[in-house]
């Protein structure tokens, strides 16, 4: 397992974070589980519903949904991780992507 040390930037914070290749040979991606949060609502709330309660952009929200995201803002994680009262990790993990290839079969 290799480790290489990256700086991240976010608006007003600096974090130190770490890169690493999984012993599976393919980096770990954040991955935001939001669409999950949101559709454990009783009833789901929607998007929509959900950047107007937070007072985000529906981009953003829906960047987060999709994961789309490229970065993300602090201000808007503790608004989203207040309003579900969950924490961060209940929000982000950190998984190894599947190819698109191997989804089924197990063959590159």
């Amino acid at each position: 397992m290799s480790i290489k040390m990256i700086k991240l930037s976010l608006p007003a914070i600096s974090l130190i974070g770490f890169r690493y290749q999984s012993d599976y040979g393919g980096m770990k991606k954040l991955r935001c589980k939001l669409r999950i949060l949101m559709a454990a609502e009783d009833p789901p709330i929607t998007q929509a519903q959900l950047a107007k309660e937070i007072l985000a952009g529906p981009n953003t929200i829906n960047k987060l949904y999709n994961n789309t995201f490229k970065r993300i803002d602090a201000e808007t994680v503790e608004k989203i991780c207040h309003y579900f009262n969950c924490d961060i990790s209940d929000l982000f993990e950190l998984k190894v992507p599947v190819e698109k290839g191997n989804r089924r079969s197990g063959k590159p």
